[in-house]
């Protein structure tokens, strides 16, 4: 409910428009908590590194687990004021919220912390798993939002095509195994051994530690590589589409929120605000929300607000 506690909690916490001072500071903070933590595991994998400043890797970990743990809690607590989990049972909007994708890995990163803490595990063995709390910033830069939206979209026809490439990757390392294995035992003596070739020639990288040497293999090779040009590169080039098509969208939603602003002919505070607002929503910089207000008051400049027809001057 607005003006409750609850509420005002998560706008904060959601860092979405209309942002407030407030919310700003508290991004920041949260931004600098996340940048502080992955450098110190950074720094903290240096061994001399480790052993010199191990108080303070200690503390960081210490403060990091304790902040993080109350944010993820805040966020669980305030999650029901979202707008897809109204009309949900608190218990069952929670539940849901917890099984998205990040305040999963918001439990993943945290975890590590606890464990390095009481030293259950090793925890340079948890490295990993802490480093993933740089996912968390997808909620704060608006291009990682955008990203991470198309990959949802986009994500049936990416499996599709990453399926194709590991089965042409199967296909590719069956059949260098076929012709290479009597003469490159070492390297193309099974299957898996082959995976290795088929993969760095199918992604066109190259590296040259494993190459044929027959007629044969090196025909099949070039076979591998052109269609490995086309494929591979199939992934990027549906979600470069998808991401132009996302930022057009968004571009034609404030172009329609600008035409019904200027329907009387001119923009208030009050609609200005909307505006502004609307422009940190879809995410659009100071010079194209400008151009676009610009080109909708001159479009409409020449249709004449008593019939509405256009007029031609």
């Amino acid at each position: 409910m607005p003006g409750t506690l609850r509420h005002q909690t998560h706008v904060i916490l959601s860092s979405e428009p209309p942002r407030q001072p407030l919310t700003i500071a508290v991004t920041a903070i949260i931004t600098a908590m996340i940048v502080i933590n992955v450098v110190a595991v950074i720094l903290a994998s240096v061994s001399s590194l480790s052993v010199q400043f191990s108080i303070w890797f200690k503390m960081i970990e210490l403060v990091s687990a304790v902040f993080f743990t109350a944010e993820w809690i805040l966020r669980v607590w305030a999650c029901v004021e979202r707008s897809e989990y109204f009309g949900l049972r608190h218990l069952r909007a929670r539940l849901r919220y917890i099984l998205s994708p990040l305040p999963l890995i918001d439990i993943i990163a945290i975890a590590p912390l606890y464990l390095a803490i009481f030293d259950v595990v090793n925890a340079e063995s948890l490295i990993a798993l802490r480093l993933l709390r740089l996912l968390q910033l997808v909620r704060f830069f608006s291009p990682l939002v955008v990203l991470w939206r198309v990959i949802r979209s986009e994500a049936p026809a990416m499996m599709g095509a990453i399926f194709i490439v590991l089965v042409l990757m199967i296909i590719a390392a069956s059949g260098m195994y076929l012709v290479e294995r009597d003469v490159q035992p070492e390297d193309f003596g099974s299957i898996p051994a082959a995976m290795w070739w088929a993969s760095v020639t199918l992604t066109t990288v190259g590296y040259g530690d494993v190459t044929p040497i027959t007629v044969f293999g090196r025909m099949f090779g070039v076979m591998i590589m052109v269609l490995g040009i086309g494929l591979v590169a199939l992934p990027a080039g549906m979600l470069a589409s998808r991401f132009s098509e996302e930022l057009h969208h968004r571009r034609e939603e404030y172009r329609r929120r600008v035409d019904l602003a200027l329907q009387d002919g001119r923009l208030d505070d009050a609609e200005l605000d909307s505006l502004k607002a609307a422009q940190r929503e879809y995410m659009l910089t100071d010079q194209t929300a400008n151009q676009i207000v610009a080109e909708e008051s001159k479009r409409r400049s020449h249709v004449c607000q008593t019939c509405g027809k256009t007029v031609i001057t």
